[in-house]
Formats: structure tokens, C-alpha cells, sequence
């Protein structure tokens, strides 16, 4: 396995690159092989390598022709030599004998329809630098995980609040993604602030619903998503769309093809989704809680309720509750919170 990261800084600071160089080094443990950087603009990208495929020519950010396009890919691309030589049909010439070099092509040729054409699992961000030279602009972030959700990838969207005239404003500040939760935190950006929803999610039904996280504020990227990004100071447009779904017929679209029946995936601001997934969440938590209603609880009250340890474990790694401060949680096992 690899691991991936990268920021956007829109306050014109310029700490990406800074912010990145603090994450990258989280994910040794899953790339001890090599690392590379990448910088253009408000844009970092970083990652930790896992050699498996064309070892010595396998570096990555890795480039098309002319460097326009970059990527950094944490997965495996299973058809990758069927797509290579479509591509070199189609005029685009290869330097390495990389998987992640077919990506950097693949959306060259094709866009964020790129993933349509991919069989395997991965994580992946593309710089498409391309905009920045055509228009003068600062190029566009493309992020994308496979359809069942095999590679992580989690993200976390920073605002800037404000006021004129009484009226509340909230704009882009900063966007964070990496391969793990812990790579977000060690940015200095992420609040260390537990999510109350996804706590009770987690007590009630074993796991946390995505796309929430135990992190207030980090989300992951469904399976079968993608994101793309405009890094232009003035729009930072950022939507997030899913491009494959398990009702859909077939693993993948035909590159003449197009989603099924003409249906399209249904995008999303990203800077607007927290409060939506923590709605969801805590639905979920309603409809659970309810479960147990009238039943009777079996677990002994001692330390060993899985409440009173999740809760210890958030302490110690200095995760506050919402409120600034450790909070207490309804315990489905002890009928009564756990503070």
C-alpha cells in the first residue's frame, strides 16, 4: 500500500507546501520505499511509496508528455496494460512501465471520465495544470476512490467566517486530503474535535456511517466518488459526485457510453456537506437508539463497556468533545451516559 496527501492554502499564505511536508512523513509506514512532493500555486501534493510495479521507474508525482498533467496514486490499476496501449494508439507516449503513468494519460485523454475506464483500487489526485496555462488560471484537483471503497481516502474543507452589514459570510479557506485520518490531524489545521454523531453511530451500530468520521470536520470520500477543484482564488469551485453505484448494470461506463439510461451523478458543494452528513448520521443514531427501547441491558457497568473505552482512548489523544471540552455520551449498554 502507498499513502497520499495534499493541500489547497486559498488565504494566500502560501503554507501548503509546509502543511504537506508535516503530513507526508505520517505515512511511513505505508511507504517506506520513496516519497515525492509536488507544489504549483496554492497547491501540494505528497506521498509515501510502496514499491510493487516497475520499481525503479515508478516515482511518483508522475507526469504525461509535457508535465501538465500530475498524479500520485495509492492502489493498484488492474487493466492497466490494456489501457496503455489504447492510449499509445491513440498518440500518447510512455516513459515508465508504471500503472500510475496510465492514470496521468488516461486523464489527459478523457478527464474526470477517467475513472470509468479503471479496474482495480485506488485512491488517486490528478493536477491538471493545463487550465492554469490555457487560461491563466491555477490549474484544477481531481480526486477519485474506487467503486467499493477498497483504498481510503478522507478530506477536510477549512472556511473563513465573516461579517458585512450584519450579514454572516463563510468562503474556502483551506482543503485537506490524505489516506488517513491521523495525516489530517498532523497538518495543525484539522480542530481535534470528537463528532458527538459519529460517536453514538459507532456505540450503537459497530461502525461509523460514512461519509462521517470520529473527527469533527473530516469526512471520507464515499466509494465510487469523485472531486474536482478549481484552484482559482476567485471561484474555489469544489464539487463532489458519485460515478459509480452498485444499482448501476456493468462495472463501467463504454468511453462512447456515458452513464446508464442517461442518468448523471448528482454533485455536491463540499464546503456544504458537513452539516448534511452529520444530519444523516444522527438519524441514524435516532433510529438505532430506539432499538433499544425496553430491552434489557445485559452488559455489566465496569470499564470494560465499550462506551467508557472509546471515550478514554479520545482523551488521550487530547480529542475534545464539541463543546471545547470532554463530553458525556449516551451508553446503550449502561442506560445512562458515560462522562
Amino acid at each position: 500500500m502507498c499513502g497520499i496527501c495534499g493541500a489547497i492554502d486559498w488565504t494566500g499564505s502560501g503554507d501548503a507546501t509546509a502543511l504537506v511536508r508535516r503530513m507526508t512523513p505520517t505515512m511511513l509506514h505505508r511507504g517506506p520505499d520513496d516519497e515525492g512532493y509536488l507544489s504549483s500555486g496554492p497547491l501540494a501534493l505528497g506521498m509515501r511509496r510502496l514499491s510493487i510495479i516497475d520499481l525503479e521507474g515508478g516515482h511518483q508525482p508522475i507526469f504525461n508528455e509535457d508535465g501538465s498533467v500530475g498524479v500520485v496514486l495509492n492502489g493498484e490499476i488492474y487493466n492497466f496494460q490494456e489501457l496503455r496501449k489504447r492510449l499509445e494508439d491513440r498518440g500518447h507516449k510512455f516513459r515508465t512501465r508504471s500503472d500510475s503513468e496510465v492514470i496521468a494519460h488516461a486523464y489527459e485523454e478523457w478527464g474526470p471520465r477517467c475513472v470509468e475506464h479503471l479496474q482495480g483500487m485506488f485512491a488517486f489526485a490528478v493536477y491538471d495544470g493545463r487550465a492554469a496555462i490555457d487560461v491563466g488560471g491555477c490549474g484544477t484537483l481531481f480526486l477519485a476512490r474506487d467503486r467499493l471503497g477498497i483504498k481510503p481516502l478522507y478530506y477536510y474543507a477549512g472556511t473563513s467566517k465573516f461579517e458585512i452589514r450584519n450579514s454572516k459570510f463563510e468562503i474556502p479557506s483551506v482543503f485537506l486530503f490524505a489516506s488517513e485520518v491521523r495525516t489530517l490531524l498532523a497538518s495543525g489545521v484539522v480542530p481535534r474535535r470528537l463528532s458527538r454523531s459519529a460517536l453514538q453511530s459507532y456505540l450503537l451500530l459497530g461502525s461509523v456511517s460514512e461519509p462521517m468520521t470520529l473527527v469533527e470536520g473530516v469526512l471520507s470520500l464515499p466509494p465510487g466518488h469523485r472531486i474536482t477543484i478549481r484552484l482559482n482564488a476567485s471561484t474555489k469551485a469544489a464539487t463532489s459526485e458519485s460515478y459509480w453505484n452498485i444499482a448501476q448494470k456493468g462495472s463501467r461506463e463504454e468511453e462512447t457510453g456515458g452513464q446508464r439510461n442517461g442518468e448523471t451523478g448528482r454533485s455536491r458543494n463540499i464546503f456544504q456537506t458537513q452539516s448534511s452528513a452529520e444530519n444523516g448520521c444522527r438519524s441514524s443514531y435516532r433510529a438505532a437508539r430506539s432499538g433499544f427501547a425496553g430491552r434489557e441491558c445485559e452488559a455489566p457497568s465496569h470499564c470494560c463497556c465499550p462506551c467508557r473505552r472509546v471515550l478514554e482512548q479520545w482523551t488521550r489523544l487530547n480529542v475534545a468533545g464539541s463543546a471545547g471540552q470532554p463530553g458525556s455520551f449516551w451508553c446503550p449498554h449502561l442506560h445512562g451516559s458515560v462522562s
